[in-house]
């Protein structure tokens, strides 16, 4: 009898779980086990293959097609093809214009009734490649209690997904910001099928690094801040903020890569076969106008009145995005890997800042970081470490509390800040460990906010029990939700634990002056253009104005004092002033660098 009872419950059990086969009603899909209790299905498509053979280079997405029979979904599909990507075929390699795959992990004793909570990631790759491609969910699923869904997915990068020009926006047959529109199909894609894998549709964390971090901040600031209802939660790795064109200012590169193909018109490059074209790519080295040298990251996304409706931050200034629970954070040394190991002068720092940002002087640089670069200018080993500060700060540390500071804002949800400082605190240094067990302490502490985070949108809920699970006792406080006023976040450290930290003044106060250049690195359209040399205006023209209209206390999201969005054809002009970071009025310096405009074009994520 008992027997028969265990064949029963096997039977059932057999019955309810996920099957290696998952259809999904375009394709079915064989994923297969890969150990430690979690399913795989891997390179599945998303949308339809964007190739110059199918008619969709420089094309929106489209939902996949049929196809026959049972497709094999044991191993990842290829790559998008990055703007360094040395192509030898047009298929058959690592890197392919048919690209648009996507993999989903799920504990294999879920069934499409268990609405497990899911968490989507969007790799980075300052949006030039796919940088973080195909990471294995088993771990992150383990420290979610194997309670939770995890899915990643390729989206089209450098001119494949962000060539920008009057020709394709007039053109009803291509799109701006493809890359960007990539994801959202994803994530319509994950609404529409997670639940055949165990996933809840209605339980969605967005997560991203660097360029992933974001593109999480473009979805949730996506057409204005519409909420689709495709996601639920959100967290930003160190989101990358470099200056953001609008179609006009990014005429030229367009240009700039017609000459390279030797092309004459849009058809042309559409057309030309993958290898050729990249050949093209790769050798388009060229500085920003203003730049001296090629900067660290070439393509961006584009203001297009359409998915990006305005510069980021009128955006949220605006309340224009989705209100959900939100992470952000940074690395305390988030410029050092893109900082070149020749800059070990102030020329060299210099020249590496203006090629990335032409709009920026070095007297703005020397009057806000002037202590360091003071100590910098009597030791050459001291420059790439003070560049990479200013770097990091510009990039991603400043910017990244500005965020915070207007999500404090919403009273309906928690926002909370953190600090990676563990070893070389380098580039979202965070990130392995938050996907892959670790033995180190601040490593088993980030897994486990994390996987709390996804499960309950909290990221203390579920912590201290993983901590113990993991034979390890919570030592710190819970990670206190940010607010503006007591500024706030939690720092990871090498000592084996993580503390809450009020931000050092000297970080606030440079964060403000950062906040004062307007958010609008100024990279002009064209060398030699009267725009290349910034203005200051007068005390009535609304750039000097711009810090009393835009609320400088504690900062954003009901958009008091700014535009509703964008006219037609054009961004609203970028604001000027603090958003938040403090409950105080600007310094002294603030206001000297209030009065500085650096032309038009304001940070963005990447």
């Amino acid at each position: 009898m008992l027997r028969l009872l265990l064949c029963v419950a096997f039977f059932f059990h057999s019955v309810l779980a996920l099957d290696e086969v998952v259809d999904l009603g375009y394709a079915k899909y064989r994923g297969k086990s890969i150990g430690n209790g979690v399913m795989r299905w891997a390179g599945m498509r998303f949308a339809r293959s964007p190739s110059r053979k199918e008619g969709l280079r420089f094309a929106a997405p489209q939902d996949p097609v049929k196809e026959d029979g049972i497709v094999d979904a044991s191993s990842f599909g290829p790559l998008c093809i990055g703007t360094r990507s040395d192509l030898n075929a047009e298929t058959g390699g690592t890197h392919a214009e048919d690209c648009l795959f996507v993999n989903v992990f799920s504990p294999s004793t879920a069934n499409d009734t268990s609405n497990l909570p899911v968490y989507v990631f969007i790799q980075g790759g300052g949006f030039n490649m796919n940088g973080n491609a195909n990471y294995n969910g088993a771990d992150l699923i383990g420290a979610g209690d194997n309670g939770i869904v995890v899915v990643n997915f390729n989206y089209r990068v450098g001119p494949y997904g962000f060539l920008a020009s009057n020709e394709i926006a007039t053109n009803q047959n291509f799109s701006l910001n493809n890359g960007l529109k990539d994801q959202r199909q994803a994530l319509k894609w994950v609404q529409a099928h997670i639940q055949q894998f165990g996933g809840d549709p209605k339980h969605v964390t967005i997560g991203g690094a660097s360029a992933g971090g974001g593109s999480v901040v473009f979805q949730l600031t996506a057409y204005g801040g519409r909420d689709d209802g495709l996601f639920h939660a959100a967290a930003a790795e160190s989101a990358a903020f470099p200056s953001l064109r609008d179609v006009k200012d990014s005429q030229w590169q367009y240009d700039e890569l017609l000459r390279q193909t030797g092309c004459k018109d849009l058809d042309c490059m559409a057309s030309m076969d993958t290898v050729t074209f990249q050949k093209a790519v790769r050798a388009l080295q060229k500085p920003f106008p203003g730049g001296g040298g090629p900067p660290v990251y070439f393509w961006n996304p584009t203001i297009d009145n359409d998915f990006i409706k305005d510069f980021t931050f009128n955006e949220l200034r605006a309340g224009h995005y989705v209100h959900v629970p939100t992470i952000f954070g940074t690395a305390t040394h988030d410029g050092i890997n893109f900082t070149p190991q020749n800059v070990v002068s102030v020329a060299k720092a210099e020249s590496f800042l203006t090629d990335n940002y032409p709009g920026m002087k070095w007297s703005i640089i020397s009057r806000i970081w002037g202590s360091d670069t003071a100590i910098a200018a009597g030791n050459s080993d001291r420059w790439r470490a003070v560049t990479a500060d200013i770097y990091g700060a510009i990039r991603y540390a400043c910017p990244g509390l500005n965020i915070s500071a207007t999500f404090a804002s919403d009273k309906e949800h928690s926002t909370w800040h953190y600090r990676w400082n563990v070893g070389t605190a380098s580039h979202v240094g965070e990130l392995l460990p938050i996907w892959n067990n670790s033995t180190s302490a601040a490593g088993v502490f980030v897994q486990a906010y994390w996987a709390s985070f996804i499960r309950t949108y909290d990221p203390n809920k579920f912590a201290a029990e993983f901590l113990l699970a993991k034979g390890s006792e919570l030592k710190s406080p819970n990670w206190e939700p940010y607010d503006a006023k007591d500024s706030k976040r939690l720092v990871f450290n090498d000592d084996n634990n993580v503390v809450m930290e009020k931000i050092a003044e000297v970080e606030q106060r440079r964060c403000e002056d950062v906040d004062a250049l307007g958010l609008h690195l100024k990279q002009p359209t064209a060398k030699g253009d009267s725009s290349s040399t910034p203005a200051t205006p007068s005390p009535s023209s609304p750039a000097s104005s711009a810090g009393s209209s835009s609320g400088s206390g504690s900062g954003s999201g009901s958009g008091s004092g700014s535009s509703a969005g964008p006219s037609a054809g054009s961004p609203s002009s970028p604001p000027t002033g603090s958003y938040g970071i403090r409950n105080a009025p600007f310094s002294l310096t603030s206001l000297i660098f209030a009065s500085i405009t650096l032309g038009s074009l304001q940070w963005i994520v990447i």
